[in-house]
């Protein structure tokens, strides 16, 4: 986010304003925000090539540790939010719920995800992508 940027360097964004006020300085007003820009998308890229890692990583870990569950989709599912849920893998790995339950547990005991109930619903964390990008303070 941009503003993360503006808010670090608060003072000077009110600088340039107070100049395209004063002076009409458009210039120093773009040059600091295309800074900003510039700024946010290197540790965007920065924060995207360490999901990619986490990725990979959680790929040849699952591989390792089990493959007999091991796809493409149920990784695809594991990161497509910080959480999951059975019905979730039901439906994207097209599995009964008893078998995509499995699979969570499995998950679960393997230290890939952390549980938790939330109202009557049991959702499954993805704890590794969740403090990774807390860890990125956006």
């Amino acid at each position: 986010y941009l503003s993360k940027y503006i808010n670090k360097n608060k003072q000077k964004y009110y600088e340039n304003l107070q100049s395209v006020r004063d002076r009409n300085d458009w210039e120093s007003l773009i040059i600091y925000m295309l800074k900003g820009i510039e700024e946010t998308s290197i540790n965007t890229l920065d924060v995207l090539k360490k999901i990619v890692g986490l990725i990979d990583d959680t790929k040849r870990e699952i591989k390792k540790e089990l493959p007999h569950i091991y796809s493409k989709e149920l990784i695809d599912v594991l990161f497509h939010e910080f959480y999951t849920k059975i019905i979730y893998v039901e439906k994207e790995l097209g599995i009964s719920r008893k078998t995509a339950s499995k699979y969570l547990i499995e998950l679960e005991n393997a230290g890939f995800l952390v549980s938790e109930m939330v109202g009557r619903d049991k959702i499954y964390i993805n704890h590794n992508l969740l403090n990774l990008v807390k860890e990125a303070d956006f």
